[in-house]
């Protein structure tokens, strides 16, 4: 549920590539749940495939992609951030606001 306060984001998701290609819906689903619960909504989501990495992380050269529209309060987003942080499966994020 959007709220007035509430300002577009676009965000950006390696996800491991130990996640089968099969395991990627229900990961995330998982992440739209979190931010579900953090009052947010996810608008759009994109699955940008599986690439090469420029520099390996976490021991791993490839990663998939994914690329996700959403809203959410100006607060929350520190906590998203934190959440992607903790979450094995994320190898890298980004989070930015889309400007008006």
């Amino acid at each position: 549920m959007t709220t007035k306060g509430d300002r577009s984001y676009e965000m950006v998701l390696v996800l491991s590539a130990e996640i089968g290609d099969e395991e990627i819906p229900l990961a995330l689903e998982h992440i739209n749940q979190a931010i579900g619960e953090r009052g947010g909504v996810v608008d759009n989501q994109e699955n940008w495939g599986r690439r090469r990495l420029a520099y390996p992380i976490k021991d791993q050269n490839e990663g998939s992609y994914i690329f996700s529209r959403l809203n959410l309060a100006p607060e929350k987003v520190v906590d998203v951030d934190t959440n992607l942080k903790l979450q094995e499966m994320v190898l890298r994020h980004m989070i930015v606001k889309i400007e008006d």
